[in-house]
Order: C-alpha cells, then structure tokens, then sequence
C-alpha cells in the first residue's frame, strides 16, 4: 500500500528525465471545476515481439482486432485516442523516442480507430516508461480527471526507464486518473515487474495468455468505464449538525448519562471514557442519540471527529440504534498492548441480538496480533486520528448497508487513504442516529478520548 503525509512533492528523482515529467505533470494537471466526457486513451506495444504469434495468429493481429471491438463497446459520449511504441523504427536502432499519438481524441463510435490501428507495423524497442508519461500530454488538458490510460504490452522496458516511478508520478498528478494494464503472453518475471504500473495508477492488472483472456480484459475495463460515465447521483444534505453552541442541542437525548465524561463546546461535543461502553451494551453511559428521519431511497451519514486512543482496547461506534438488540453501526477500533498494536474497522448489523459483521484489520504491528498488516500504518494513523480527524460514513445503497473510513491526512497520491466495508443486506433498519465510544475488553486498563465536529445526513438519488 503507497501513502503519504498530505503535501508530497510531485516532481522528484525518479529515474526519468526531469523535463518529459514535468511537462507530463503540467499537461496533466487542471483546473478543478472544468468538466468534460470520460476519455480513454490506449498504449499499444507496437515492439517487434508483437509479431509473435498465439494459437497461430500473431499477436498484434489478434489485438488490433479485439481493440477495435473493445472501443464499440464504449459509451457514445467518451472519447478515444491510440498511442503506440516502437512502430516506426526497426528494433536495431534502439530508437528509444519511437512513441507517436496514431489518433488523438475522437468520438469512439466515429470507427476512426480500426483505421489508425490498420496503420501500424510492429518492429523496434519498448519504451513504456516514455510512452506513459508522453500519454498525459495527448489528454485533454482543460479536463479535470476522468481519463483512463489502458496500457497493452507483450514485453518489459528495453528503453532504461522506469514504468513503475512514471504511472506514481501520472496518478500524482491527477487523482482522477486511472491506469490499467494488460500483459499480453508474458512469463512470470515480466509480469512481477509489470504489476506495480497498475498498482500504482489505481487501475488494474490483466494476465491475457491468448485471444479470449485478452477479449476478457478488454471487456471487464470497456464495463467499468461504462459504469463510471453513467450520470452522477445528485446529494443533498437533509440534516446536520456542527455543535456550535456550548449547549446540548434541541433533539439529543443522552442515554445512561454521565455528566462528568462529556462537554458541548462551540463547534465539538467532546467526551471521554475508559470503561465498558457499546451500543449492545443496556447499561451503557453516555450513548448519544437524535430522532431524525432517514431519506427513502439512497443515503450517506458522515461522522467527523477527531480520536485519541490509548492503551488498552478501545472503540468507537456510528450508525442508527434502535436499542441494544437492533442497531447497524460503523465501529473503528484498537488494541493497543505491548506486543500487538492492531486497528481495525468494520460494518456491524444486530437484528433481534443476532449480530452479522464486516470487519477488517487496516494496520497490525506484528504477529501477534494474529497477522502482520500494514504495520507501518499503525503509528500514522493514530496520529491522523488524533490531531486531524477521520470521517466514518455510514452508506445505504438499495437493500445494502456500507460502511467507509477516511483519513484525509494520510494520502495515496492525491486522494485520501480510504477504507471500504463489504455490504450486509437489510430489509429495513430503523432508529435514531447515534453514537457511543469507549472499551470493549476492559481486561486491560485503556482511555478514549473523542471530539465530534459534525454529523451530516445526505440524500443519494
């Protein structure tokens, strides 16, 4: 998992030649507000092992002819564009710059590509890294994201670069971006090297051995940017709350209070615990609730705080509450002891006490723990949380319940690092909005401090 602290440099040592970055990362690059049709531009490997042949037909062939069928799958309104490498000089003469835009944008339903694609003769070097970077000039530079690059390649790099460094430095660049990769009949080794350019582009690694796999990837992609270009949900908020009074505000009840651990201050409820506490629990202090109606169709609850957890096992919890049988409810929690540093999340669904869960490790410092998971994430995290916040979201989408934890401080590229819960289906989950935090295993002693800065109901349709 790649993340780093907000603020990261873009234009850093990397292998590449500085100047084919930086115009990669100022062609890329736009305004936030611009808007325009979802673009898709193809990197074809044009190199001469393209001639190579599968099941009797040389590979180039069988892909210049998928290609052309992948595009009329395509939304009418996206535009489409084809770069290819290593077609216009023979492999002798290393001819590194052999990169060339065969077709900028164009409608994808204009047929434009099966002539430009027609034109190409595979012969010479595979200059990926290159090719990469080159393709962020050839989009459209007034757009703001929705571009997806599909790179389509038989071989690794001949050209010295590094195409791993360049797609972290494309999805940088934009965090609208989106990178995926096919490996056209590649061994093993070559395809280890190759998966980070997905990885690293946010996109997804394909292994075609031969015509139908490589069908297949085309098709799973041409899918999700149909999925992507299909119109935005429209959001409006219907309820929220910034506690900017120092009083309790009109609609809370407190449950099982406990006046000593809670304070409302101008633009926080802050409270504190290190004892037992739990929507299932019936006795449990301090569970804050507010009787607000939900939208019918499609919704988002957002849950914003800052969190300190100490030692100990201690957890927080959001969601709609009914009583202590019946609740759906987004819980981040920790356990923090000498040998294990663990944090967890999760989506939890109690009907009538019966109880189904979606749970995750995002960090865990060692075996102890049960598994390792990303313990260099541990310490981050806590500190995120601590000084500059998390969202937990509660989502309903049809008949399935989500659950998604943001740490906007922590970032993976340009977008914040995410964590998204499987869905667990309900009929119908009523009740109040609420809340609650404290231990869950008091076998060892722990503290929770929290500070909620806004709760915000939104409306999907």
């Amino acid at each position: 998992m790649l993340w780093t602290k907000s603020g990261r440099s873009k234009c850093r040592a990397t292998g590449i030649s500085a100047p084919a970055l930086c115009v990669a990362l100022s062609m890329i690059s736009a305004p936030a507000d611009a808007q325009h049709a979802q673009e898709v531009l193809f990197i074809l490997d044009a190199s001469n092992s393209m001639w190579g042949q599968i099941n009797g037909e040389p590979k180039f062939d069988t892909a210049r002819r998928l290609l052309a069928r992948a595009v009329s799958d395509l939304p009418e309104d996206a535009q489409v564009g084809l770069v290819a490498y290593g077609h216009q000089f023979n492999r002798e003469l290393g001819r590194c710059d052999d990169i060339e835009l065969v077709m900028p944008m164009t409608d994808a339903r204009s047929g434009a590509l099966e002539s430009a694609i027609n034109s190409i003769s595979p012969q010479g070097q595979t200059p990926i890294a290159e090719a990469l970077l080159r393709s962020a000039n050839w989009l459209d530079t007034q757009s703001n994201g929705n571009a997806t690059l599909v790179l389509i390649t038989d071989g690794q790099e001949t050209c010295g670069g590094d195409p791993c460094a360049a797609a972290n430095i494309l999805a940088e660049a934009n965090a609208q971006l989106t990178l995926h990769t096919i490996g056209y009949d590649l061994d093993a080794e070559v395809r280890d090297r190759l998966l980070c350019i997905a990885e690293n582009g946010r996109g997804q690694y394909f292994d075609a051995s031969d015509g139908a796999s490589l069908q297949t990837a085309l098709s799973t992609i041409s899918e999700e940017i149909t999925v992507a270009v299909r119109p935005a949900s429209t959001e409006t908020i219907v309820f929220a709350e910034s506690f900017e009074s120092a009083e309790r505000p009109t609609g809370w009840t407190i449950l099982n209070p406990r006046a000593d651990d809670y304070v409302f201050t101008q633009g926080a409820l802050t409270f504190i615990a290190s004892d037992l506490r739990g929507l299932h629990l019936q006795d449990s202090g301090n569970v804050f609730t507010l009787d607000q109606g939900l939208p019918q169709g499609d919704w988002d609850l957002h849950f914003d705080l800052t969190l300190t957890m100490e030692s100990g096992r201690s957890m927080v919890e959001f969601g709609l509450f009914s009583d202590e049988n019946n609740h759906v409810a987004v819980q981040l929690w920790s356990a923090l002891g000498e040998w294990c540093q663990e944090i967890g999340f999760g989506l939890l669904l109690r009907n009538d006490g019966a109880a189904t869960t979606a749970y995750q490790d995002i960090a865990a410092s060692s075996v102890h723990c049960g598994a390792t998971q990303d313990p260099e994430l541990v310490a981050p995290i806590l500190e995120t949380l601590a000084y500059e916040g998390a969202r937990l979201t509660l989502s309903r989408r049809g008949q399935d319940y989500n659950a998604a934890l943001t740490l906007p401080g922590l970032t993976i590229g340009n977008s914040p690092l995410e964590f998204v819960s499987p869905g667990l289906p309900s009929l119908r989950v009523r009740g109040a909005i609420a809340f609650s935090g404290g231990l869950f295993d008091d076998s060892i002693s722990g503290n929770l401090l929290a500070a909620v800065h806004r709760i915000e109901l939104v409306d999907v349709n």
